[in-house]
């Protein structure tokens, strides 16, 4: 029999859990949409570069000045925090000058990078419009004052590193290169050194490895345990390079002691009056934007119903359980903890944004994602800037809103006092503040006299509080 010729088949297209890029939304077109974005909000954060700084932000900076004079965290001043967020302050303070305009100026390149990041990552996996529809998301709801998002708290620098290593384990799980499992790493070891809260990252991370690889065919253990290896040895880079610091100078004790023992006997029992202070404090933290919460849920729901996401499928809802895991530590509920989760919330509404721009492409229904997602989504947040105009369009001071937000705490008087005690010493003096008002020693750019500048650790309930107030005593 004559030999039939054999025809060529065209190489079928890859698979949705192995191509997460959006091809046709590589064009300009939405990044410059992004850009846009971006400069939009940094425009209306720029309107509060002058808010007067708060306890957080006055302790990060006077112990920033101390790193930049050669004094370590630490030694220059107690504190339960780590020192990643200190870090950026001292970078922002010796780039921009020792200012509050240097501090808000770095918060806001800081928020433009979590938004482009935001961007970034949506655009791999739902496409460029939901890229963009998550930025402003995030931009809009981190900058109300409900989750105090004119001051550069900690959260913030959490934010920033947890999306920059969900974004390159995006790369890594689609290329499987060892190198980007280690930067992954390494990103989600410095939201744990930016604060505590972010520890939970990179074990989620982990628990999505094992579901790309112990429940999804061909299921892979060993590649699995090497990815976790190399993720993991990334994680732990950050931490052990400042314990051997602090070791080397003779100083891990503190560091120990301070952001570790003692920062846990400060933790709550879990009580029913932690479930109603949380659920108060998420009332006031989601108002004004109710409906993008809800939006995100809905994304959240429809993300793990989705089949065609291949093994993205859980992608979000992982990050977004770590990310609300960063409010939780030690039971106690401030406002500005919920900027950690404001990432997975920008993440998921722009996750059912791409979701209704695939049906509406499938159906020939076009406008399927300007009714389902967008114009609820434009909706919404105009509904928060709404209720917080006075404080989004700069229509009173700074000092005016400080006064208003923390109510009979003297965060605008803090800044004369400053300026009095600055003009009244000389560099070589030593000041002593009986509070919490770390923000009078950042103005004053005066030392303290003891290294107890937040007097909470004395008053609170805990074993070693009479030796503290002994140990201020002596100092003063």
């Amino acid at each position: 029999m004559p030999s039939t010729p054999k025809t060529r088949r065209k190489p079928s297209p890859p698979a949705a859990h192995v191509r997460q890029t959006y091809r046709h939304d590589r064009g300009r077109v939405w990044t410059f949409v992004a850009l846009g974005i971006i400069v939009l909000v940094s425009a209306f954060r720029a309107l509060h570069l002058g808010f007067p700084l708060e306890r957080d932000e006055g302790e990060f900076g006077y112990i920033a000045q101390e790193m930049l004079r050669g004094v370590p965290m630490y030694v220059s001043a107690y504190t339960q925090k780590l020192p990643g967020t200190y870090f950026f302050y001292a970078l922002f303070l010796s780039v921009f000058g020792q200012s509050i305009t240097a501090i808000h100026f770095g918060l806001l390149l800081v928020n433009a990078a979590i938004m482009g990041l935001i961007f970034l990552t949506l655009r791999k996996t739902h496409g460029g419009a939901a890229g963009c529809i998550g930025a402003l998301v995030f931009g809009v709801m981190a900058l109300s004052p409900t989750v105090l998002g004119f001051a550069a708290h900690a959260t913030f620098f959490v934010a920033l590193f947890a999306l920059a290593g969900l974004y390159v384990l995006l790369h890594a799980r689609e290329r499987d290169h060892a190198a980007l499992f280690f930067v992954s790493g390494l990103c989600f070891g410095l939201a744990f050194l930016s604060k505590q809260s972010g520890l939970f990252f990179a074990p989620l991370a982990v628990v999505l490895l094992a579901i790309d690889n112990l429940t999804l065919e061909p299921r892979r253990p060993a590649r699995f345990l090497l990815q976790t290896l190399w993720l993991g040895t990334g994680a732990l880079i950050p931490i052990l390079v400042t314990f051997g610091y602090y070791a080397a100078i003779g100083k891990l004790s503190l560091i120990w002691f301070w952001a570790f023992k003692l920062a846990g006997e400060f933790s709550r029992h879990f009580d029913a009056q932690v479930v109603q202070a949380f659920l108060a404090m998420t009332r006031y933290v989601t108002a004004g934007f109710e409906l993008l919460w809800i939006l995100a849920v809905v994304g959240l729901v429809v993300m793990l119903w989705d089949r065609a996401l291949g093994k993205n499928r859980y992608l979000y809802a992982v990050f977004a359980a770590a990310s609300f895991l960063t409010i939780v530590p030690g039971f106690y509920f401030t406002p500005h903890y919920w900027i950690s989760l404001l990432p997975a919330v920008a993440l998921l509404i722009g996750a059912l944004s791409g979701a209704a721009d695939r049906y509406g492409a499938q159906s020939g229904r076009r406008l399927a994602p300007v009714a389902g997602v967008w114009a609820p989504a434009v909706f919404g947040l105009w509904i928060g800037v709404a209720k917080h105009a006075d404080f989004y369009f700069g229509k009173a001071s700074d000092a005016a809103e400080a006064r208003r937000i923390y109510f009979g705490n003297p965060f605008a008087e803090s800044i004369e006092i400053g300026e009095y005690i600055k003009s009244h010493t000389t560099p070589q003096d030593r000041i002593a503040i009986l509070g919490s008002e770390t923000q009078i020693f950042f103005y004053s750019q005066r030392r303290s006299a003891s290294r107890f500048v937040n007097t909470y650790f004395l008053t609170a309930d805990h074993p070693r509080n009479r030796d503290m107030q002994r140990e201020m005593i002596r100092d003063i």
